[in-house]
């Protein structure tokens, strides 16, 4: 079976997702024949990704997010007036990923979540099955409970997923929590709803939770204004152990701040080496970084980036799940609180995940061969 990977560029999750899948797929005699990757607006994709993905690798110029430059915070009529633009009123990205499509000839097109490719699979007649996969697709089942109020984000959030999956085949919802496997009427009525265990790296699902933790709690540093939280409350509890991962310019080795702060650059097996021992992680709510700190046992506070409302939900889903707190700082007292109260039911998690890549490759493979959908 020759797959073709469409992937939304944005952060790290749907990377890391398709290299996950890259791995299944090959170990099960499959073949990756290309992908298209949304550029994201600032920065590249990281290394750890451009060095392991299947070539060739086409950009893709897709929807993005806008944020403030200074706070962080999400811009939501800047983000849908860009998005609305490139999406329906722009043809070239849609040229270029019919024609990289087009030239790997795949028997199967995976799409994690770009929205480029719900616009083109209506726009323009494919012969190739497409299946969809995201966390986000959990927005449309319909026993999903989002954060309270805030309908028209709900709806929106609702329109976006669902036009990131026009045209599929089949569509895989990866959630943190078991749920049944459902249909939907954001979804076309032929395609079924599967919710599986998140899609997490094999280097990951290789660990397991530290016996003893080491004394440090582990951050993860989206932007200026973040650090700057973080190091009030460092310099208000000095005695804390910290790690901080960073990705802001500059920053290419580990700097030691002083007896208990130490920044270190973004590097995906040195943060997931180090979160394995941590007491605990505070980052932004990326669906990525709690479901693998959920698969290690370490206890999460999830900030969700300010008017980012799918990070919200994930923040409710961390909640949920069990796997640790939601806050609007990245002030560490509450996480600390919470600790000795962290007791998810790791195994049940971890053996959901161990299966999930297996599962999934079987799923592709009824697809493609145009067989029943439902797990």
């Amino acid at each position: 079976m020759r797959c073709f990977f469409v992937i939304q560029g944005e952060g790290r999750g749907h990377l890391t997702q398709a290299l996950a899948l890259q791995h299944a797929l090959r170990a099960a005699d499959h073949e990756v024949v290309g992908a298209a990757v949304g550029m994201p607006e600032h920065g590249a994709w990281p290394a750890f990704f451009t060095d392991a993905i299947a070539k060739p690798l086409t950009p893709l110029r897709s929807v993005s997010i806008v944020t403030d430059t200074a706070t962080g915070a999400v811009r939501p009529i800047s983000t849908i007036a860009r998005g609305f633009r490139r999406a329906f009123l722009d043809s070239a990205p849609l040229d270029t990923l019919h024609a990289a499509i087009e030239r790997a000839a795949p028997d199967l097109v995976i799409n994690f979540f770009e929205p480029m490719m719900g616009v083109l699979a209506r726009k323009r007649s494919l012969d190739v099955p497409t299946v969809a996969v995201a966390h986000q697709y959990m927005f449309v089942h319909p026993g999903y409970r989002f954060p309270p109020r805030q309908w028209a984000r709900r709806l929106l959030a609702r329109w976006v997923t669902h036009v990131t999956a026009w045209e599929a085949d089949a569509c895989i919802a990866l959630s943190l929590y078991p749920a049944p496997s459902a249909s939907t009427v954001w979804l076309p009525s032929r395609v079924p709803l599967t919710v599986m265990a998140p899609l997490l790296r094999r280097s990951v699902r290789g660990l397991s939770p530290a016996n003893e933790r080491a004394p440090h709690v582990q951050a993860y540093l989206l932007n200026d204004s973040y650090a700057q939280q973080l190091m009030r409350w460092h310099h208000a509890h000095p005695q804390v152990p910290l790690r901080c991962f960073w990705g802001r310019d500059g920053i290419h080795t580990p700097e030691q701040v002083d007896n208990t702060l130490t920044i270190y650059p973004l590097s995906a097996e040195r943060f997931i080496q180090s979160m394995a021992q941590a007491r605990g992680l505070a980052t932004t709510a990326g669906f990525e970084s709690v479901a693998e700190a959920l698969y290690l046992g370490t206890p999460v506070q999830a900030v969700p980036v300010p008017g980012h409302y799918e990070q919200l939900c994930n923040a409710y889903d961390t909640v949920r799940a069990g796997a640790g707190i939601r806050s609007s700082q990245f002030s560490l007292d509450a996480l600390l609180r919470f600790i000795p109260d962290y007791a998810p039911d790791t195994a049940a998690y971890r053996a959901r995940v161990q299966q999930m890549p297996a599962q999934l490759v079987e799923h592709l493979e009824r697809v493609a061969c145009g067989g029943a959908l439902y797990l």
